[in-house]
């Protein structure tokens, strides 16, 4: 377990908790009217009001399985404790009071692990780690002479190949026309190495802690961690590169914005304009993976209908150039 996720204590035998919420329930409930969450959902293209609890959730996605098919639970109990430290922060946000250097990194950590603990994260990853694969595998045995050498060599070692010819080896991982399939645990351990480091770096940088203007409302999606470009344009944007914006809605009242590396600078308490909530509505509608969500059905609709998101395909937040 990372030193950087909160540690769980050994226990004797429990339950395993198989509904794993990729997006807190806690969290949820700050996109709430009368207890129920408005959404549009991509993949059935349809408006809905649900329950917090059956919302944004997968079984067993953080789930750690051995060779045997045990499972493991840590890095969902460990995300348990980091959201029971982080609820009455969100809280007092919400209440509109400020919040101390300690609560300041807690609520870095939380935000942090929006980035790493979706699923669109690991789609991302495993798309990024299939596509150097199969690149690495066209190379190797892409064309005929180099797949008589390696079926040559495999041979040689003991290896039976059966009668495949050099020609359709080729053929097969020139075209790329396979997919790989990984084992969960990769990208669980993705997950938690990043967190830490990330956590830090957004807790040494500027907060701005800003309040939606009256009547008005954030959204939210099921990738909810935004990162905005800088104004003047560079070639390939990340979260430490200057100027950058880092956005979380965090309540349908209150977004967190981390600016640049400024380590115990003052956080900054102001009210959202009217144009930049909208925009930020709009860029997590599209930057949704399959939910956007909210308090107010009407905002959910105006929104997805405005950004036209069924014409649009969820991306990968990662690319191999």
């Amino acid at each position: 377990m990372d030193p950087t996720l909160p540690q769980t204590e050994p226990r004797g035998p429990q339950p395993r908790p198989k509904r794993h919420h990729y997006l807190p329930k806690f969290y949820l409930d700050g996109f709430t009217t009368n207890g129920l969450v408005a959404l549009y959902d991509r993949e059935r293209k349809e408006f809905r009001r649900q329950a917090p609890k059956n919302t944004a959730l997968e079984n067993s996605f953080y789930s750690a399985q051995t060779d045997s098919g045990e499972r493991f639970d840590d890095v969902e109990t460990a995300f348990a404790l980091l959201e029971s430290d982080a609820k009455p922060i969100v809280d007092r946000l919400e209440d509109g009071f400020s919040i101390s250097q300690d609560e300041r990194d807690v609520i870095a950590m939380f935000a942090a692990a929006f980035f790493v603990r979706t699923p669109g994260f690991r789609r991302s990853t495993d798309n990024l780690r299939e596509r150097f694969a199969k690149d690495v595998m066209r190379r190797a045995v892409g064309n005929v002479d180099r797949a008589k050498r390696q079926m040559e060599e495999m041979r040689a070692a003991g290896v039976d190949l059966g009668e495949v010819p050099p020609d359709v080896i080729a053929s097969f991982f020139r075209d790329g026309e396979y997919r790989l399939k990984f084992s969960q645990n990769e990208s669980l351990k993705e997950m938690v190495s990043l967190l830490g480091p990330l956590g830090a770096m957004l807790s040494d940088m500027q907060l701005r802690v800003l309040r939606a203007p009256l009547k008005k409302t954030f959204l939210t999606c099921d990738e909810p961690f935004l990162l905005f470009p800088p104004k003047e344009p560079v070639l390939g944007v990340g979260i430490a590169t200057p100027g950058a914006k880092k956005i979380l809605p965090l309540t349908s009242h209150v977004s967190l914005v981390f600016g640049d590396i400024a380590p115990r600078s003052p956080i900054v308490y102001a009210g959202a304009h009217r144009r930049w909530t909208r925009l930020v509505n709009l860029t997590l509608a599209k930057h949704s993976q399959r939910f956007v969500l909210g308090a107010r059905e009407a905002l959910v609709r105006s929104v997805v209908e405005s950004v036209q998101l069924d014409s649009l395909t969820p991306q990968d937040r990662f690319r191999l150039s």
